[in-house]
């Protein structure tokens, strides 16, 4: 019996090896801030997706969960949290760049010398380097590979190429 407890105590162990690895590491990524809005939709997408399935006669639409593993969907909430954090910022300033060019009267007259000058600084905001933690991903984590086979449409994929590790690229 002690033998048997051993043999089915190693398999589990092989079997969870995976699940029990070294927790995933960021790393820093330097993104322009329009490249980080990018990532942080397309993370966003990775909850799951949607499927029309039949009841009976009646159709209905159900969410199905991506295969990804509890340490792979802990990584992308850290990093869903970092650039949240990022565009909440981004909205900030916008606001106030809105308010300072537009000042008291409030309005912003299409072809504008306002106009311009607004446009001009949120591209220069949207095109500013900053510095991310971010977990690079392969396409094994996303689960593109067998046995998962995860169904992530390739427009997601190609927001996410800034963070695939060097193997996608």
């Amino acid at each position: 019996m002690e033998m048997r407890s051993r043999i089915v105590g190693g398999v589990l162990a092989l079997a969870l090896a995976p699940a029990l690895a070294l927790p995933v590491r960021a790393e820093t990524i330097s993104l322009s801030l329009a490249d980080a809005i990018n990532i942080l939709a397309a993370l966003e997408q990775l909850d799951g997706y949607d499927k029309v399935v039949k009841d009976g006669a009646a159709e209905r639409v159900v969410k199905i969960s991506y295969q990804l593993s509890g340490q792979i969907r802990l990584a992308i909430a850290k990093d869903l949290t970092h650039l949240r954090s990022a565009l909440e910022m981004f909205k900030i300033a916008r606001a106030g760049k809105i308010e300072e060019i537009v000042g008291a009267n409030g309005t912003l007259p299409p072809g504008s010398e306002a106009e311009t000058k607004l446009g001009k600084e949120i591209t220069l905001m949207l095109s500013s380097k900053q510095n991310f933690d971010l977990v690079r991903l392969s396409s094994a984590d996303l689960g593109l590979l067998p046995p998962s086979n995860n169904p992530i449409p390739a427009t997601v994929l190609e927001r996410l190429s800034v963070v695939f590790e060097s193997e996608v690229k």
